[in-house]
């Protein structure tokens, strides 16, 4: 926080390498003989432009410490004067009398971390559970495929030759590859890779499909929905698709994808065959195997429509209480605490990168401890009541298909409906494989994100509440105040310790913006406390804020110097002048003020030659200095005599000179 300043106006440093006035030639009062007052001579100095300005010495970290909840204090071993080291434990709470609910924090924060190990260090057990899980889900898989496969060979002349023949070469090529790569015995990543890449064919197939739908009916909304679930679907499968592959060597990529293409050739003739079968076995217009497929497809759907109706719901649960965790909201009202201390430290000035911090650290904090709107609660009540009307719907067609099946009872529907089961368990089982793949894999390989994520979140929000029954040092510092003592009642609004770390001090100055050009980081700077006149430091500038600060119409800046060493006997908050060294020290000339004049074409001094001719030479006036001699430039020597002049002109219209050097003073 910056405290009141005062800013001085620049006083320039002059050591004077050779300043040798001449004594005057005349009276004190009258021209002389030769028309001047008297004589001067120019002289070489080196000049040091500085900055003067006051703060106050600040810590480089100070931090009040307290407690997030009510209780009485257990243990404090810290006094003040004490030295800390960050981590160390300073102050804890009695477990016993904290609120109800922090009372176990220990035990849910141990429990927490078991689940949370479980997820990414399974046990054996649950490892082999699965291991075996996944062997049972292959054999099924293996003896679908090959009762749908006994079927189809065993009824070919169900259908024409073309598309038996199709579907048997579909079979051979398959067997191949299945040859080239036996899945059941490959790395689990691999077969993952497998899942997704057969996933992402399959999710592809059906987004396909209900674009085209949706094309066909714009003003379908749910189906709108299911093609943005579906988008949504493919990329997150095409994702993982890539994370996979970027693991495996290019020949198993190869291997993979052809497994993946002729099982899905081999699928589509089986489907072809099986349609053929249910065409031209029909003696009536009920299409079995388009009643079976839609049936088929509505099932899928409704567990589609299903599961977003749970998500749905688990949503609108969510929105009875604030629209983030306590964990959430704990971590953003810890940066608007920190937001805020920044801003008190600051200069107060509405507007400045620490206020524009802490406005919007407020209203993260605001919005997040809000409750939702009773708007967004009835816009998602809408989303699950429209949600439940298509599961509803669904279920209806559903139960036409299914009746429409079980009413074509008589014998010559009964290859069809025999064809059609064995293709459903076949399916069923491909499915059911692909689950166990993906258990293993995520307990062997890569756990399910939003598992872990869920389980450290709860790791995270017990931890909090361990934390809220101890202050823990920041930082390594030094305790300047310790507010409670063993058997203490303790408040959340009460500071309970104070930590300062004093390795490093710094003066924060305010300086406006005709002196700040002036300036630059690493300028060096004396500081002497007016508490402590005799102790001399030194420092340098770290830091000048490029934005500055109008305040009574002049613009300021920030600027802050370090102190090159901390002194134990400085004060904290001690009122501290600090002059800036502006650069480096500069090689000038001055002549006495009282032999600079000034014409219609500018200033001018006399110079004095060896005979006592004087001749008139052009200069340029700059800082005066506190001799009363100011700093020139022209054609001139150190060494040479000037002579002083009745009406001198420096200062009548310009007080600090009309001068334009770099280095010059304002």
């Amino acid at each position: 926080m910056f405290h009141d300043k005062r800013v001085l106006t620049i006083v320039s440093t002059v050591v004077l390498l050779a300043l040798v006035l001449a004594g005057c030639a005349g009276t004190a009062n009258g021209q002389s003989s030769s028309g001047f007052t008297g004589y001067g001579t120019v002289a070489q100095v080196s000049y040091t432009n500085t900055v003067e300005s006051t703060g106050n010495i600040e810590p480089q970290h100070i931090a009040s410490l307290s407690f997030s909840t009510t209780g009485n204090v257990a243990m404090t071993e810290i006094k003040v004067g004490q030295k800390v080291n960050a981590g160390d434990t300073l102050m804890t709470l009695d477990p016993t009398t904290v609120p109800s609910n922090l009372q176990s924090a220990q035990t849910d924060l141990t429990n927490a971390q078991n689940a949370l190990n479980q997820l990414t260090n399974p046990d054996l057990d649950t490892v082999a559970n699965a291991q075996a899980a996944l062997s049972n889900a292959y054999a099924s898989f293996q003896q679908a495929q090959s009762a749908l496969s006994n079927a189809i060979i065993n009824n070919q002349a169900a259908s024409s030759d073309t598309l038996y023949t199709s579907w048997l070469d579909a079979k051979t090529a398959l067997d191949q590859a299945q040859n080239n790569l036996p899945l059941a015995n490959a790395p689990i990543d691999v077969q993952a890779y497998y899942q997704a890449v057969s996933d992402a064919s399959v999710l592809q197939e059906e987004l396909a499909a209900a674009e085209q739908n949706s094309s066909n009916n714009p003003q379908d909304s749910i189906m709108a929905q299911k093609v943005t679930s579906l988008q949504a679907a493919v990329q997150n499968s095409q994702a993982k698709e890539t994370q996979l592959q970027a693991d495996l060597s290019a020949g198993v990529v190869q291997l993979v994808n052809t497994l993946v293409d002729r099982q899905n050739a081999y699928d589509a003739a089986a489907v072809a065959f099986i349609g053929a079968v249910v065409t031209t076995t029909a003696s009536t217009n009920v299409n079995l195997a388009q009643i079976q497929a839609d049936l088929t497809s509505k099932q899928s759907s409704l567990l589609s429509e299903q599961s977003t109706l749970q998500d749905q719901q688990n949503q609108r649960a969510a929105m009875n209480g604030k629209r983030c965790s306590a964990s959430t909201i704990a971590d953003y009202q810890d940066k608007y605490d920190a937001a805020l201390r920044r801003y008190e430290l600051s200069a107060h000035i509405i507007g400045s990168p620490e206020y524009n911090a802490m406005e919007t650290a407020a209203a993260n904090l605001n919005w997040c401890s809000s409750d939702y709107s009773a708007a967004e609660i009835a816009a998602q009540n809408a989303d699950i009541a429209a949600t439940q009307a298509q599961i509803q719907l669904l279920q209806a067609q559903i139960s036409s298909d299914q009746a429409q099946i079980n009413d074509a009872g008589n014998a010559v529907y009964s290859l069809a409906i025999n064809l059609s089961t064995v293709m459903s368990t076949y399916q069923a089982a491909g499915q059911a494989l692909n689950n166990s793949v993906n258990s293993l894999y995520q307990l062997q390989v890569s756990p399910n994100p939003d598992d872990i994520a869920a389980a450290e979140a709860k790791v995270q929000s017990a931890q909090a509440e361990v934390n809220s029954l101890t202050l823990t040092a920041p930082f390594a510092g030094e305790v300047t105040q310790v507010g409670y003592q063993p058997g203490d009642s303790v408040s959340p609004s009460t500071v309970a310790v104070v930590l300062v770390d004093r390795t490093s001090l710094y003066v924060d100055l305010q300086i406006d913006e005709s002196q700040v050009v002036a300036l630059s980081q690493g300028d060096k700077a004396t500081i002497t406390l007016e508490v402590v006149p005799n102790l001399n430091l030194t420092g340098k500038v770290t830091y000048i804020n490029p934005v500055g600060a109008s305040s009574q119409g002049v613009v300021y800046y920030d600027v802050q110097v370090k102190l090159d060493a901390a002194d134990p006997s400085i004060l904290i908050g001690a009122t501290a002048d600090v002059v800036i060294q502006a650069g480096e020290p500069q090689e000038v000339l001055t002549v006495p003020v009282d032999a600079i004049g000034n014409d219609s074409q500018g200033e001018y001094v006399y110079v004095i030659g060896q005979n006592g001719s004087s001749q008139q030479v052009a200069v340029t006036s700059g800082q005066i200095l506190p001799n009363n001699t100011v700093i020139v430039t022209g054609n001139l020597k150190a060494g040479e005599t000037v002579g002083l002049l009745s009406n001198p002109t420096v200062g009548t219209n310009n007080p600090t000179g009309g001068g334009a050097g770099r280095f010059f003073g304002p």
